[in-house]
């Protein structure tokens, strides 16, 4: 999803974000839009770059578009805050870290949702999964405007791990957000 990223079994969600009450283009000088990103040089600031450049060609000199890559707006807190307040009128940025916006975002990159990165792309393709994905901060002024599959970030460990069940302790915690479904033969994943 542009807007979203991978982990092992699973995908870390990238999803950038705009402020639902962002400005309406008003007059030239008088719209500005500030994206940002923790990251830069990567697919989140290349995205950054290609959104700008569709939205500059849609709406002329009627909006003043900055990008602010390498969290020049901020620690990710502060950013997803400024989004929510209006003062950063978009964020790209894996979803994980939108979980105290809404917590539904944390499953989407909770380890074993995903088998492969063809499975999230398909999934995160999928009209329903896509627009429900897009409307989960919706009640509290923030809108998903798009989502993608990044990449596959991998787990090491001493032990092979087959199985998310097996070595439990081996995986990094998911945040407390975060509820993996359980199987009544084999309890948590």
């Amino acid at each position: 999803m542009k807007a979203i990223l991978c982990r092992l079994c699973s995908i870390a969600p990238l999803l950038a974000l705009a402020a639902a009450g962002a400005p309406a283009a008003a007059q030239a000088a008088d719209v500005a839009m500030k994206i940002t990103t923790a990251t830069v040089s990567d697919a989140q600031h290349e995205w950054m770059k290609l959104y700008a450049a569709r939205v500059q060609k849609r709406l002329g000199d009627k909006i003043k578009i900055d990008l602010f890559p390498a969290g020049q707006l901020g620690a990710i807190p502060r950013m997803v805050e400024g989004l929510q307040l209006g003062t950063i009128e978009a964020f790209v940025t894996p979803t994980d870290f939108f979980t105290g916006v809404d917590p539904r975002y944390g499953i989407i990159g909770a380890p074993g949702v995903y088998r492969n990165m063809a499975h999230a792309a398909a999934t995160l393709s999928d009209p329903s999964v896509r627009d429900e994905l897009l409307s989960m901060g919706d009640a509290k002024g923030v809108k998903g405007v798009s989502v993608i599959a990044l990449g596959v970030p991998h787990y090491l460990s001493k032990k092979p791990i087959r199985r998310l069940r097996e070595n439990r302790a081996a995986l990094p915690r998911e945040p407390p957000s975060v509820h993996l479904p359980q199987s009544p033969s084999t309890g948590p994943l």
